[in-house]
C-alpha cells in the first residue's frame, strides 16, 4: 500500500489489474439527491455510519460531501476508524497536531480528517489495541467478533461523557452493518446492544462500488443515495465516475474552494501540502505528487485548513 499512498496516479494502474466486481442491477427509481435525503432523515438519529472501500480513496472524497451539512444538523463527533487505537490513558477527543494512522497516509483520508476537524467536529479514535490476540484460535470469526465488540465500546465512551452526542462515525466495510452474518455481530450491532434505546443508520459504500467505477454509467457530479434498505445497510452511495483518480483536487466545488497556485518554472521533483497546527507540521500530507503527475498547476483544498507547501528534489530534500 505505501506506493500508493500518493496523489501520482497509482490507483489508475491499479484499477486496470483489479478484477471487476460483478455488475450489480439498481432501480434507478431509487436514486435520491444527496441533501435532500440528508434533509428527510429522521431528527432523532444519535449516529450515522458511513463505510468506506479502503483501497479506493474515491469513498473517503464522496464521504467528504456530507460532512458540513451533518455538522450543521448538530453532529458534533466524528469517530474514525483509521485512527491509531486509544489506550486508557488517551483523551476521548483526538487534537489535530495528534493526527496520525494506516490510512491517513492516503492524501485523501488526510484531507478528509482535516477538512473535518475545520468544520469543528470532535474527532474520536475507536479502533482496537490488539486486545483480541487470544481470540486467534477462535479465526477470522472469533477476532471479528472481538475487534468489532471493542470499537463498539471505545465509541461507547462519548456517550458516556455526553449523554446526547450525535456521532457520525466513518470505518471500513461491514463494520457498520446492522444484521449479524455468519455469527458476526458488527461494530453498530454490538453498540446498539449497549444502547437499544438510540438510533443509528448506516450508509453503505462497498455493494455497489462497481457503478461508475470503470466507464460513466450515471452521469452525475456528485454522490446520489440509493435508497434501498437491504437489510445489511440502511442506504447506499452511489459515486460519480472519476475517469482519472485524485481529478477531484482539480476541480473546485462548494468544498474544495480554495486554491492553491503551483509554480510551474519552479524545479522540484514532487510537492506536498502538509496541515500545520499549533506551528507543528504534520506530516500526513492532504495532497502529494510528482511534478511529472500534475494534473495541472492549480489544485483547491477545503478552505480553513492551516497548511504549507513543500518542494522536494529526487532525494527527498526539501528544495
Amino acid at each position: 500500500m505505501v506506493s500508493l499512498h500518493t496523489n501520482n496516479g497509482a490507483f489508475d494502474d491499479i484499477k486496470h489489474f483489479v478484477k471487476p466486481y460483478k455488475r450489480r442491477e439498481i432501480d434507478t427509481t431509487l436514486l435520491k439527491e444527496l441533501y435532500a435525503y440528508l434533509d428527510a432523515l429522521p431528527k432523532d438519529l444519535d449516529a450515522v455510519m458511513f463505510n468506506e472501500f479502503h483501497v479506493f480513496p474515491h469513498t473517503r472524497y464522496n464521504f467528504m460531501y456530507v460532512l458540513k451539512d451533518l455538522k450543521e444538523k448538530g453532529y458534533n463527533y466524528l469517530a474514525l476508524e483509521t485512527l491509531p487505537a486509544p489506550t486508557e490513558k488517551d483523551s476521548l477527543i483526538t487534537k489535530p497536531e495528534s493526527i496520525s494512522g494506516y490510512y491517513v497516509e492516503e492524501p485523501t483520508c488526510s484531507l478528509m480528517t482535516n477538512y473535518a476537524i475545520s468544520l469543528g467536529f470532535k474527532i474520536v479514535a475507536y479502533e482496537e489495541a490488539e486486545q483480541c490476540d487470544n481470540a486467534k484460535s477462535e479465526g477470522m470469526i472469533g477476532v471479528g467478533n472481538c475487534r468489532d465488540s471493542i470499537q463498539a465500546l471505545n465509541i461507547a465512551k462519548i456517550y458516556q461523557q455526553d449523554k446526547k452526542a450525535k456521532i457520525v462515525v466513518f470505518g471500513g466495510h461491514a463494520h457498520i452493518e446492522k444484521k449479524e452474518r455468519f455469527d458476526w455481530k458488527f461494530m453498530r450491532i454490538r453498540l446498539q446492544e449497549l444502547y437499544p434505546e438510540k438510533k443509528f443508520f448506516s450508509v453503505d459504500q462497498t455493494k455497489i462500488i462497481n457503478i461508475n467505477l470503470y466507464e460513466n454509467e450515471i452521469d452525475i457530479n456528485q454522490p446520489l443515495i440509493y435508497d434501498e434498505d437491504d437489510g445489511q445497510f440502511d442506504a447506499r452511495i452511489v459515486s460519480p465516475y472519476y475517469k482519472k483518480y485524485y481529478e477531484w483536487y482539480y476541480k473546485p466545488n462548494a468544498f474544495m474552494n480554495h486554491k492553491i497556485t503551483l509554480p510551474k518554472e519552479k524545479e522540484f521533483y514532487s510537492v506536498e501540502v502538509i496541515p500545520i497546527y499549533t506551528n507543528k507540521e504534520i506530516y500526513f500530507p492532504i495532497f502529494k505528487c510528482k511534478k511529472e503527475d500534475l494534473q495541472g498547476y492549480e489544485i483547491y483544498i477545503p478552505e480553513n485548513i492551516p497548511y504549507k507547501i513543500i518542494y522536494k528534489d529526487k532525494n527527498n530534500k526539501r528544495v
